[in-house]
């Protein structure tokens, strides 16, 4: 299994894009959550898991388009893009998705750059920026942040190593204990459940 995932936090959305080759299964899967103040703090969704894998990190079926290239890098730094014309639901239950996956249909898209630094090793995080164009519903967003960018290559039986490397979202404790970082939304996979942190709602008044 292979398996990219890459976080853009951005002052109007957090973007978080995670494209899976199975190849045990010969299937693969895209999964996206943006939230923050342009979703009304509410997350957008999308997970396809009824993929295809091929050649290059491109997925194309009914209401989806995604893709992941790794462009030509600077003498510093790796330079990804990614492409993404979808339709999304817009969930008010972080564990929506585990159940009905009922929400509200929504149009959601970007075209964002990505630069995070060479390194010999591919498996810790790069953390580096992010810039481009995010599209909500109607609504189209010049964004810039911090951006994060993980791979993983695992063997099928990995699903603990996975969830170690950061496909859920945890920290440790002040007693040393790793627990979920609330709130999130919780994303079915084929390595089981993903729990991804997504913005808190700033407190009124």
């Amino acid at each position: 299994m292979v398996i990219h995932r890459t976080v853009v936090e951005a002052a109007e959305a957090v973007i978080v894009a995670q494209f899976a080759n199975y190849r045990h299964v010969d299937r693969a899967g895209f999964y996206a959550v943006v939230h923050g103040e342009l979703t009304g703090w509410e997350p957008a969704v999308v997970v396809s898991e009824d993929l295809r894998p091929g050649d290059r990190w491109e997925f194309r079926t009914s209401g989806l388009w995604a893709e992941q290239v790794r462009e030509a890098p600077t003498s510093t730094e790796q330079h990804w893009s990614y492409g993404l014309e979808a339709f999304a639901i817009r969930i008010d239950n972080p564990n929506e998705l585990l159940g009905r996956g009922y929400g509200e249909r929504c149009a959601l898209g970007w075209e964002l750059d990505v630069f995070v630094p060479l390194a010999p090793s591919d498996t810790e995080p790069k953390q580096g920026h992010g810039s481009g164009v995010l599209l909500y519903e109607n609504l189209e967003v010049e964004v810039t942040g911090k951006a994060t960018r993980w791979e993983w290559s695992l063997e099928p039986g990995d699903v603990a190593d996975a969830k170690d490397a950061g496909l859920l979202t945890t920290r440790i404790d002040d007693r040393g204990r790793t627990e979920v970082v609330p709130p999130t939304v919780v994303i079915p996979t084929l390595l089981g459940e993903w729990s991804v942190a997504i913005a808190d709602r700033p407190a009124s008044g």
